[in-house]
């Protein structure tokens, strides 16, 4: 982060809040990058069958930009995330909807992204490669990521909620983790851009056949009926998609830049939450926070993220088998 900033300290504390509002409701495990690279090497059963499954290891995270119902956004994240939560449908419907080949590895994707037994469960719930693995991978780099983070925010004056410090740290080092991914992995983020261009045509109205009707139950203002909620349901992975060729198209350039673009879409995003960034915060204070975290949470990971990486590779191959989601 750049000196001088404690000057303005009113613009400091406002990024802070507002970038964590805005990652709080995102709720990722791991980031898309990651999740690409995982089913890059479980499936890869010729490239157009991979391109769609790393398309669907990605797409469960469809309905975490929903930001006009965050009710409702926290309702499609658990029943695409979780299973036995209360609720009659879950990740499996996707896999159960689809029939054709490129439509099942699309859902092989998808079940393979879940908090139970897929990839979500080394990033939030245990993990395998550190000491401690009673708590996800980017929960405790996170936790060590506040560390660093805490000291430079007190020393300014910051003073927030811990589970407003904590949500930060978290969403930092998910993207921070894909650039390093991207990075040591050069045609990984191209892959991320033509799986989103080239998934299977079949694939939303997968997404309706599975949620639909389930989100009219609900009773949610914005999908009380059939209509309203596969408009919904089409328009959010309409936008998936888009936000995903773009995001490749970001991580395929120089560490440097990459880092970057990154922390302009989080303004972007900021943006789009709040209907522009308040009149008091500094767009290069945001980016500054931004890339600040960003930084430091590669040099966190960089020890021990590629042993966590292929420990739940292998570990996710073997559950999907184990549970019957093959093709």
């Amino acid at each position: 982060m750049e000196k001088g900033h404690g000057r303005k300290l009113p613009a400091i504390v406002a990024v802070v809040i507002l970038f964590s509002a805005v990652s709080a409701t995102q709720a990722f495990g791991w980031g898309s990058a990651v999740h690409a690279y995982i089913d890059d090497h479980l499936g890869r059963r010729g490239p157009v069958r991979n391109l769609n499954e790393i398309y669907g290891a990605m797409v469960p995270d469809v309905f975490n930009f929903l930001f006009s119902d965050m009710d409702m956004m926290k309702y499609l994240y658990t029943v695409t995330h979780y299973q036995g939560v209360g609720y009659p449908d879950d990740y499996i419907n996707v896999w159960e909807k689809s029939h054709c080949i490129f439509s099942k590895a699309v859902a092989f994707g998808f079940v393979s992204h879940n908090g139970n037994f897929g990839a979500d469960l080394t990033a939030h719930h245990f993990s395998l490669a550190l000491p401690e693995g009673n708590n996800g991978y980017v929960i405790q780099k996170a936790a060590s990521l506040r560390k660093n983070i805490l000291p430079l925010m007190l020393n300014n004056g910051i003073i927030l909620p811990d589970p407003v410090i904590d949500e930060l740290c978290h969403d930092l080092v998910e993207f921070a983790l894909d650039v390093m991914i991207t990075q040591q992995n050069r045609g990984l983020a191209a892959k991320i851009s033509t799986a989103a261009m080239l998934r299977t045509p079949e694939f939303p109205l997968i997404l309706v056949k599975s949620y639909a009707k389930g989100l009219v139950q609900q009773q949610f203002p914005e999908a009380d009926n059939y209509p309203a909620a596969v408009k919904l349901i089409l328009k959010a992975e309409n936008e998936f998609r888009k936000s995903m060729i773009a995001y490749g198209q970001a991580l395929m350039q120089d560490e440097e830049t990459a880092i970057d673009l990154i922390a302009q879409q989080l303004v972007d995003l900021a943006k789009a939450f709040l209907g522009g960034l308040p009149p008091n915060v500094d767009e290069k204070v945001f980016l500054g926070l931004a890339k600040y975290g960003l930084v430091t949470s590669m040099e966190i990971c960089s020890e021990d993220f590629n042993r966590e990486l292929q420990a739940t590779i292998d570990y996710v191959a073997d559950k999907l088998a184990g549970n019957g989601i093959s093709y």
